[in-house]
């Protein structure tokens, strides 16, 4: 296991160099940069995902041990799941069966072909299995920052608005103190602003 966990972190070493990935396989660069950046943004995610799945594979091996964890522990909150345009943290990530239909860039998803494999892996590694009420928030606030109050894209209004969707749905369980912490674009289209100010 412990020279899979070297390969991990080669992976993040790597995924960190390809800094502008997540943006080139973004929906947002869609016209934006030409076909042949994005298709080596695709080629390069893809390799990244062969070596994921086949480190997985390995510490797949360790489920079930005493080994399990060993490496539970040396990898919480380590960048190791890749996530379709990068890694992050076991804890940040959802399996891609949540039931959660919101197909946005700004949470971060296993990709469906890597946890029907290792669902039982991921989920050892600390993979929740759905979103919650805070990554909605994180996820909006995550969009307010990559723009620095800049007007948002036609797609990333189209996200906000799912994830406000899926906040309002979800705040009957939460105290409208919460509500304070939700971003909202404002008339010029821009984050962020607070709910309250509306």
């Amino acid at each position: 296991a412990a020279g899979q966990l070297v390969q991990l972190g080669e992976l993040n070493r790597f995924a960190a160099s390809k800094a502008s990935l997540a943006h080139m396989l973004s929906s947002s660069s869609v016209g934006l940069l030409p076909e042949e950046e994005r298709e080596q943004a695709r080629s390069t995610a893809a390799h990244l995902e062969e070596i994921a799945e086949h480190v997985y594979a390995c510490l797949s091996r360790v489920l079930g041990d005493p080994r399990q964890e060993i490496v539970t522990t040396i990898l919480e909150e380590q960048p190791c799941i890749w996530v379709g345009r990068g890694v992050t943290s076991a804890s940040s990530a959802v399996l891609s069966d949540d039931e959660t239909h919101i197909e946005c860039e700004w949470l971060p998803r296993v990709p469906r072909r890597t946890c029907e494999r290792f669902k039982g892996l991921l989920v050892a590694l600390g993979v929740r299995e759905k979103f919650t009420y805070s990554d909605f928030v994180a996820a909006l606030s995550r969009i307010g920052e990559a723009n620095s109050n800049r007007p948002l894209n036609s797609q990333q209004l189209e996200d906000c608005s799912s994830l406000l969707e899926s906040i309002v749905a979800m705040s009957a369980e939460n105290s409208p103190a919460q509500l304070e912490d939700v971003l909202v674009p404002d008339s010029e289209g821009k984050l962020p602003i607070h709910a309250e100010n509306i």
